[in-house]
């Protein structure tokens, strides 16, 4: 479908940020700009919801008009940027004011169990802990092998801290885990990865990128942060909006009353979505739904 449901009013809207509400190149469209600024003058919250860590958020996203809670590391975190806390240093140079109001944090055992057996794998094993996301040195600069989008692959080296500690050194030496993200190269390696996340019942285990897989705690997705977030708010699921593209948000897509793919989302998600927009991440599909849908 295309057109907006008639009649629906939401209370809340959630986006995913990379290729939903940002266009291919990392920028706001106007028409998403836009409509921001008529939800802040309807004080209707608009809630960013991203697989990025909370230090990974760019100026474009914290700039945006009414915005004050984050869902951050694929719904492990919920951030307040008006909470009472010392924030967090953004991997672009810039503090992020605000605190964490919510965490589902990752098993160590977990995350040391995957790592023994996927290591020798071609692949990076990225640890999101503390808001940051560490990435080994060695696999942080083969980050360009892994035929990655430009604008993407840009996105994901400024987002990381490389380090040159193993995973399974560092994990001492951070507070709390709340994802890993693999990135990598063959079918016969994803199959591989996704045979040992999978079967491991503390994990629950998603993708946001064509090459990638992805694993949090049980409990900790999309949509499970969009219902405590509602809770803490006051307003029903069932009256929130939430627009994505990728696999990651299709738990939230499926938590909220009425839940929207873009219309040049991954294979198989507009599928499970309820409604798909008329335009694709760089035209301003959201906006452009969402303008339709307050006409």
């Amino acid at each position: 479908m295309a057109r907006a449901t008639t009649g629906f009013t939401p209370k809340i809207v959630f986006t995913d940020l990379d290729g939903t509400f940002l266009a291919r190149d990392k920028t706001v469209p106007p028409r998403n700009l836009k409509v921001a600024r008529e939800l802040e003058e309807r004080s209707i919250p608009l809630v960013p919801c991203t697989g990025r860590p909370i230090s990974g958020l760019t100026p474009v996203v914290l700039e945006l008009p009414g915005i004050r809670y984050v869902i951050y590391a694929n719904g492990a975190g919920i951030w307040d940027l008006e909470g009472k806390g010392p924030g967090a240093e953004a991997a672009f140079g810039r503090h992020i004011p605000g605190a964490c109001i919510h965490k589902v944090v990752l098993s160590r055992g977990a995350i040391l169990d995957a790592y023994r057996e996927l290591k020798d794998l071609d692949i990076t094993f990225d640890l999101f802990a503390d808001g940051r996301a560490y990435s080994e040195r060695r696999r942080f600069e083969r980050l360009g092998d892994f035929g990655l989008e430009p604008n993407l692959l840009h996105q994901i080296r400024l987002s990381r801290t490389p380090v040159d500690a193993t995973v399974p050194a560092l994990l001492p030496e951070v507070g709390e885990p709340e994802r890993i993200t693999i990135y990598y190269r063959t079918p016969e390696d994803r199959d591989r990865i996704r045979a040992v996340l999978e079967g491991d019942p503390r994990l629950v285990v998603t993708s946001s990128e064509i090459a990638n897989l992805e694993a949090s705690a049980q409990g900790a997705t999309k949509g499970c942060a969009l219902r405590w977030l509602c809770e803490r708010l006051g307003i029903s699921p069932a009256r929130a909006i939430a627009f994505g593209d990728g696999m990651n948000d299709v738990s939230m897509m499926r938590e909220a009353g009425l839940g929207v793919a873009l219309a040049d989302a991954q294979p198989g998600v507009a599928e499970l979505a309820d409604e798909v927009t008329t335009l694709g991440c760089s035209e301003g599909g959201v906006g452009e739904y969402l303008e339709r849908l307050f006409d």
